[in-house]
């Protein structure tokens, strides 16, 4: 009996020692998330993405009409 209470307190001291490393690891995971979710809420929404395209779209083509203009009156 005593053989096998020893085998069983060294075997949990290897998991005690397997979950402190695996603690270890998701802390470092934990920081991790917390800094992707920092960027991630500093990304633009769709909609701001979508009016700036749609703005620079809207501004190339008005330089073209306008070049257009110039180089057609001469």
């Amino acid at each position: 009996m005593a053989i096998r209470v020893q085998r069983l307190e060294d075997t949990c001291q290897r998991i005690e020692a397997l979950l402190m490393r695996m603690d270890d690891r998701l802390r470092k995971v934990e920081i991790d998330v917390a800094e992707m979710r920092g960027r991630i809420a500093q990304l633009p929404s769709t909609w701001a993405m979508i009016t700036t395209m749609l703005g620079g779209q809207v501004a190339f083509a008005a330089a073209i009409l306008a070049i257009l203009k110039i180089v057609g009156a001469r």
